[in-house]
């Protein structure tokens, strides 16, 4: 009994040092930040406060998922992917990308704001143009730290930058007292963000280094990609896209309160999987491909079990959840929540499952099931 415990113990001891148990500990540290931001902020703020961010939100999601072609999964899984020139090239292509959408997005300011009928929000979408500068003008510390193991520093980053957000947001909360508290600490958290990239990972800084070879090769790497990104794009904000027009900014801040608590999850799932998981598939797929399928369930099995016994219970404990913790004006979120919690269990799953052929070279496999999803929408959801 004793030498099971003292087993017990080492692994769980051996799971926390990890990159797992930092992953894991991270989120669930910006989980308990996000979730004291969220509780603070909706007794100092209305609703209508989180209906303008979750419009804004939703935008810039729409336009970042429309263009993506796949770039941090195409610099992990390369051969050269720790080589200076090569990062050079691959930030000069994103930055370039990052100035095309902020010009989109402000172009497209008005008629967006018009066709939602909310014109007053034209400044406020167009001010959204600054989330792809801060992006684009960032380092590829999300490409190199996972590839060299430095996934300390990413979680101090993540970290550093949740609580200047939760600082930020209350301080402009109690000086606006309304959304431009929010968007201003959304904003300047991102180019926060942007220069922590370059200060605390060593030899992140880049230069300009255009290659139409290296562009040519992402391109023909993304096909697959940004066509499945724009189905998962369709599935995923079809739900926002249409509450945000029917619903007036109240209701929809109702909604997307529901939506942010719901996707909490969402963090752990994706960070442990683009910085433990798919660098392991992809290091497996150039050493060992045999290994793959094996390291497919090993790299992934009791993260699995805790993740879904961790969102399995908020999903079930929605209504508790709402009630004890916001001020009744938001109860109308907790049915929602219990709904919207569901998905996030599945996760992880599909996450794994779509990098692990990414690292094979099967980028087509995301493209096609999404298809079947689609079309499981357009059925069930009509």
């Amino acid at each position: 009994m004793a030498e099971s415990a003292a087993r017990l113990i080492r692994q769980v001891d051996g799971l926390l040092r990890s990159r797992t148990g930092i992953v894991m500990a991270t989120v669930l540290f910006n989980l308990v930040v996000r979730l004291a931001s969220t509780i603070v902020l909706s007794r100092l703020l209305n609703a209508e406060a989180y209906g303008v961010v979750g419009i804004v939100t939703s935008i810039t999601i729409i336009i970042a998922m429309l263009s993506d072609i796949g770039i941090a999964a195409f610099a992990i899984r390369h051969n050269e992917g720790d080589d200076p020139t090569f990062l050079d090239e691959i930030w000069t292509i994103k930055l370039l990308k990052s100035i095309a959408l902020a010009i989109v997005l402000i172009a497209l300011a008005v008629p967006l704001a018009h066709f939602i009928d909310k014109p007053q929000l034209a400044l406020v979408i167009a001010c959204g143009s600054l989330t792809f500068i801060f992006e684009g003008a960032s380092s590829l510390a999300n490409v190199t730290a996972p590839r060299s193991q430095q996934i300390t520093m990413l979680s101090v980053l993540d970290v550093v930058c949740s609580l200047f957000q939760l600082v930020i947001s209350v301080a402009f909360a109690f000086w606006f007292r309304n959304y431009w508290a929010l968007i201003a600490a959304i904003l300047l958290t991102q180019a926060l963000r942007a220069i922590l990239s370059y200060l605390l990972f060593k030899g992140s800084g880049r230069r300009w280094r255009w290659s139409l070879q290296r562009a040519r090769e992402l391109m023909i790497f993304s096909r697959y990609i940004t066509g499945s990104t724009m189905l998962t794009l369709l599935i995923s904000q079809s739900d926002k896209i249409v509450m945000g027009k029917l619903f007036d900014l109240e209701g929809f801040g109702i909604y997307m309160l529901a939506g942010n608590l719901a996707s909490a999850f969402g963090p752990l799932a994706s960070s442990y999987q683009q910085r433990v998981a798919f660098p392991k598939f992809a290091a497996m797929n150039r050493e060992r491909p045999e290994d793959l399928s094996w390291g497919f369930y090993e790299v992934r099995r009791w993260q699995t079990i805790g993740y879904m016994f961790m969102v399995g219970g908020f999903a079930g404990s929605a209504h508790l959840i709402v009630k004890a913790l916001y001020d009744p004006r938001y109860i109308g979120a907790a049915p929602i929540l219990g709904l919207l919690a569901i998905a996030p269990l599945f996760l992880l799953n599909n996450l794994a499952m779509n990098d692990v052929m990414i690292a094979r070279g099967k980028s087509s496999f995301t493209f096609w099931t999404n298809i079947v999803r689609v079309g499981w929408l357009a059925i069930t959801g009509t």
